[in-house]
């Protein structure tokens, strides 16, 4: 994939404790490379910005990526995801759209952050949700007009409630790509989706 246009940005928020996974699964390696450098290259391969949003002690994650990147720090990272996502927006508020994405869903296909990042600049004013068999995943594409809005979220909350409160402002995105609803977030599920694609392409897991 090229990358086509210079406008916009990806925010990927890998802000988080993974306390549910028990130790740091952003070095964790899947295949020969961490979890976190491998989302970021499948990213840098489509956007032309690529911000991480890391806590300000991340120093050992930063270092670890060696793929183009910007870094957004998260100073209040402990007071929920809100935080992370706000961080990489005021990184993003010159851009005329950005899409949000978690930094453990590593199967998204490249495939369908192209047609998330065409569709931003077709449908200016809409928010562009993914979709799967029915299902809608992440990432999520927001235009600029709803960069205030993400950036007064509180606590946990996450930017669904907004895609949620949009009604007839989101645009459903029908792709074929169960990987927009897969995340890891535990060592069984990372063990099981790297065992059931360990001889596929890192890039196209799931076909």
């Amino acid at each position: 994939m090229v990358k086509q246009r210079a406008e916009g940005a990806a925010i990927l928020l890998a802000a988080g404790y993974s306390y549910r996974f028990g130790r740091d699964k952003r070095l964790e390696r899947l295949g020969s490379d961490s979890l976190l450098n491998h989302v970021c290259r499948v990213y840098s391969e489509v956007f032309n910005r690529v911000i991480v949003v890391l806590r300000p002690d991340d120093q050992k994650v930063e270092s670890s990526l060696s793929v183009p990147h910007e870094v957004a720090y998260s100073e209040h990272s402990r007071k929920g995801m809100s935080q992370s996502l706000i961080a990489g927006i005021r990184s993003a508020l010159n851009e005329p759209w950005v899409v949000i994405a978690l930094a453990d869903m590593p199967f998204v296909k490249q495939q369908t952050l192209c047609e998330i990042r065409e569709t931003l600049c077709r449908e200016k004013d809409q928010i562009i949700r993914p979709r799967h068999r029915g299902r809608p995943g992440n990432p999520v594409g927001f235009p600029s007009r709803f960069f205030d809005r993400l950036q007064a979220l509180t606590g946990d909350e996450g930017a669904k409630n907004i895609v949620e409160d949009q009604g007839s402002e989101v645009f459903n995105l029908h792709v074929d790509d169960p990987g927009i609803h897969i995340d890891l977030d535990t060592p069984e599920s990372f063990r099981r989706f790297e065992r059931l694609h360990r001889h596929h392409s890192l890039r196209h897991p799931i076909q």
